[in-house]
């Protein structure tokens, strides 16, 4: 006999109905830029109902007990005007008063509606992970200069948000909510693994400490 989750994932439901084929992206990487090319779709526009209805389903099935994790990637319905980042707001609004651990990489869907449309999700992440270039793109207006990584830490540490920003060959910086320290840490020398993500994207999936590890770790006093 099947659990609530067994039963879910069995659900006919699981599958987006609109969804015939699955969008995918080419990945093309140079030295240390990248580019990418991505199909475009209709499919996926209707998506923000169902996800409702999913979760709505899930909550049915007394979910709460049974959610460890939940993590929010790049989520491509979020760029149609008349969604405009519902689809993602929705699943950490749903999860807000759920104990677990919540973790979100946003894509270009997300970053394109700025940081203040952000700001209080991001407070009540667990860990919000970005590239430098990403983080960039989300904290700088459009048509701005992108800000320099000590505003953009000086910004997170003042908003109260526990952040990872990959840096490429350089590794990671992390900050902590009510902490002013800031944490470095080196990438991990990975040989023969072609990784289109860089190697600190690697470390910041791996790496990325609990709460109640961070005073174990090196920390950097952070130059405010």
């Amino acid at each position: 006999m099947l659990g609530p989750i067994g039963r879910f994932v069995d659900s006919a439901d699981f599958f987006v109905p609109e969804m015939k084929s699955t969008p995918h992206s080419t990945i093309i990487a140079h030295q240390q830029k990248r580019g990418i090319l991505k199909l475009e779709s209709e499919q996926d526009r209707s998506f923000f109902e169902y996800l409702r209805r999913r979760l709505a389903d899930l909550e049915a099935l007394g979910f709460s007990p049974w959610i460890k994790a939940v993590m929010v990637g790049h989520v491509a319905p979020d760029r149609w005007p008349e969604n405009a980042g519902r689809c993602t707001e929705e699943v950490l609004t749903s999860f807000s008063e759920v104990e677990c651990f919540k973790f979100a990489n946003f894509g270009e869907s997300q970053n394109r509606l700025g940081y203040d449309r952000w700001k209080k999700q991001l407070q009540n992440l667990d860990c919000f992970e970005a590239n430098l270039g990403e983080m960039r793109g989300l904290m700088s207006a459009p048509g701005d200069d992108p800000k320099p990584l000590r505003d953009i830490i000086k910004q997170l540490i003042a908003d109260g948000v526990t952040a990872l920003i990959t840096l490429d060959r350089f590794g990671a910086v992390g900050t902590f909510k009510g902490d002013q320290r800031i944490v470095m840490a080196w990438p991990f020398e990975l040989k023969g693994i072609i990784d289109t993500t860089g190697r600190a994207m690697r470390l910041g999936q791996e790496w990325w400490p609990t709460r109640a590890h961070k005073k174990s770790l090196i920390s950097m006093r952070s130059a405010a």
